[in-house]
């Protein structure tokens, strides 16, 4: 289960760079996640988009970086480092805060098959609730859990507690 959600959100950071991201929500983004949307060539771009159809079809996330490594070797090995960043983040949290991270990542695995599946991105007003809910569900975390999350997903943590989220959240309610 573990594996199948690290899985669904190495390709789902991988393969939002292949969609376009709407301006507004760009500089949401951290700087090497720009880095890295902006440097992908279109052969990256095509075995990205390959590989995340059959995640989106079969749920076979056993073969997907050997997948990703034969269309692509250095987006490969970049896939599998990723993975083993997020595995080695997942195993150290504590129960609260990894609930929570599984449920971020379910989270936006659900909208990553469901965009690669259908091709149909989804609306600013079904992302601004997404957020609106993962930020409620961040609140929500005791303090321990929350500086656990905070020790292996900064970049997350600065997102859940950022102005711009806060903003987003409050359009959605206008």
């Amino acid at each position: 289960m573990v594996f199948r959600i690290i899985i669904s959100t190495v390709l789902f950071c991988i393969a939002f760079a292949v969609y376009d991201i709407p301006a507004e929500y760009k500089d949401l983004l951290s700087q090497p996640a720009k880095d890295y949307y902006d440097k992908l060539s279109d052969l990256e771009r095509n075995a990205i988009l390959e590989v995340a159809q059959i995640y989106a079809n079969t749920g076979d996330s056993g073969k997907v970086i050997q997948e990703l490594k034969k269309k692509s070797p250095e987006l490969g090995d970049k896939a599998e480092k990723l993975f083993n960043v997020f595995e080695k983040s997942f195993k150290s949290l504590g129960d609260e805060a990894r609930e929570f991270a599984m449920k971020v990542f379910r989270e936006a695995s659900k909208m990553f098959v469901s965009v690669v599946s259908s091709g149909q991105k989804p609306t600013i007003n079904e992302i601004r609730n997404k957020v609106a809910i993962g930020v409620k569900k961040y609140n929500a975390l005791s303090e321990t859990a929350k500086a656990e999350y905070k020790q292996q997903f900064p970049v997350f943590t600065s997102l859940f507690r950022s102005d711009k989220f806060q903003q987003m959240i409050d359009s959605a309610k206008n």
